[in-house]
Formats: structure tokens, sequence, C-alpha cells
């Protein structure tokens, strides 16, 4: 009978520790029921990190349209001003050649007009001297045709002066 007791305590025992039955089938569900929870948790929050990164990158994707944009502006600006820069820098290219060529002509008619002296003292000198004399006579002739008309010019102003102020005594 010892022996018996001692077996029923110790299968009762064993039982227990053992968990036989259904408390072994309710823990594996309460351990799937927690774990489909974390998961529908899970789920829900996965659904919500995927619609802020969705409207995160909607964002970027804007901002970084929106600075392509001004950077494709300021390309073309940019590409214009320096067209603009090489249109000015061509005139005043073309300026200082039409300059240096207006200086090569002055340069061209000096080296002619030293030809021609040269040349005009070779032949002679006394050739030259009428000629210089020629020069100087035609310029006093332009001067003295220069103080004549002058002269014409202030005689005239004098005349027009005594008519209207003679005009302008008579109608008092």
């Amino acid at each position: 009978m010892r022996k018996m007791i001692f077996f029923l305590l110790f299968s009762a025992l064993f039982l227990s520790v053992t968990g036989c039955g259904k408390s072994k089938e309710q823990s594996k569900n309460a351990k799937a029921q927690s774990q489909k929870q974390q998961n529908s948790d899970n789920k829900v929050i996965d659904t919500a990190l995927q619609q802020q990164m969705k409207m995160y990158k909607q964002l970027k994707k804007s901002q970084y349209d929106q600075a392509e944009k001004i950077r494709q502006a300021e390309k073309k600006q940019l590409k214009k001003l320096q067209q603009d820069r090489v249109k000015v820098l061509q005139k005043v290219l073309k300026q200082e050649q039409d300059i240096e060529s207006g200086k090569q002509l002055n340069k061209i008619q000096k080296q002619q007009n030293e030809k021609k002296t040269s040349q005009e003292e070779q032949t002679g000198q006394g050739s030259t001297k009428q000629g210089k004399e020629q020069g100087q006579g035609q310029q006093k002739d332009q001067h003295k045709e220069k103080d004549k008309k002058k002269e014409k010019d202030q005689s005239k102003n004098k005349d027009q002066k005594k008519e209207t102020t003679g005009g302008n005594q008579s109608q008092s």
C-alpha cells in the first residue's frame, strides 16, 4: 500500500509538472495569439511607416524638382550673359581693329607724304620751296576769306539789331 500511495503521489506530481492535457494547448494558443497581435500591430505600424516614407520621398522629390528648375533657369541666364558678353567683346574688338586700321591708314598716309617730300627733295629744292610757298599762300588766302566772312556776318548782325530796335521804337 505504501507503494501504491507513493505511485499515486508520484504520478500526480508528474502530471502536474508536465502539464499534461489542456494546459499545454492553452499556453500554445496564448503564445500564438500574442504573436498574431504583435504581427497585426507591426502591420499597422509598417503601413504607417510606409505612408510616412512615401510622403517623405514625395517631399524630397518636389524639393529636388524645384532646385533643378532653379538650376536650369540659372544655367540659361548664365549662357545668355556669356553670349551677351561675347557680343560686347566682339564689338569692342572690332572698334579697336577699326581704330588700329585708322592709325595704320594715318601711318600709311604719313609714309606716303614722307616719300613725296623725299622725292621732291631729290628732284630739286627749288620746286619744294615753291610748293611750300604755295601751301603757305593758300593758307593765307583761306584766313583772309574767313576774316571777310566774319566781317560780313558782323555787319549783318548790326543791321538786324538796328532794324529790331528801330521797329520797336516805332511801335511804341
